[in-house]
């Protein structure tokens, strides 16, 4: 029997994120550009591009409509460099399209003309709570599309995390 895979959406909460802290505080807080590039060695040596070609565009519009843009030059730039898409242990998928784990590496430049590039890992997990279904309850597993969608929420929420609290409409901290 195939085994249950049962899947908790806390990416939120599990999300490991390291905060940033010293941000130069912009005037407007907002994001003049956003970018997500998925093109990393670790993900051409996986099949996640080619299960899910659109993936760094589900993740950049997840993000965009997370977060307050800005065509003005007094805006942060954000590029989110997704590195990794796997299941448990492995960068190959298996063919029910599953997997649990995305790593990358946000980078924030502040508007501020004195301000360096700020970068932090981004890390989200899905947990499967080992089958510990309570009695008389029927588990229900999301479809793949579903956990797919869940996933790049969970993941461009973990990214909003990061960036500097000023940033309007942002649903971080």
């Amino acid at each position: 029997m195939k085994s249950m895979f049962v899947r908790t959406m806390a990416a939120s909460a599990v999300a490991a994120i390291v905060a940033g802290a010293g941000w130069a505080q912009s005037q407007d807080g907002v994001v003049k550009e956003l970018t997500v590039n998925s093109e990393y060695t670790a993900l051409k040596d996986s099949n996640a591009q080619e299960y899910f070609p659109t993936l760094a565009t589900d993740l950049m519009t997840s993000i965009a409509d997370k977060i307050a843009m800005t065509t003005e030059d007094a805006g942060y730039v954000v590029e989110v460099n997704l590195q990794e898409v796997r299941m448990d242990d492995s960068a190959m998928l298996p063919e029910s399209r599953e997997f649990n784990q995305m790593d990358g590496v946000v980078s924030i430049t502040s508007p501020q003309a004195d301000a360096g590039a700020e970068s932090y890992p981004v890390k989200i997990v899905a947990m499967d709570p080992a089958g510990t279904v309570p009695e008389g309850y029927i588990a229900v597993s999301p479809s793949s599309d579903d956990f797919y969608r869940a996933m790049i929420e969970g993941y461009a929420n973990a990214v909003v995390d990061v960036l500097p609290e000023d940033i309007p409409n942002s649903v971080a901290k």
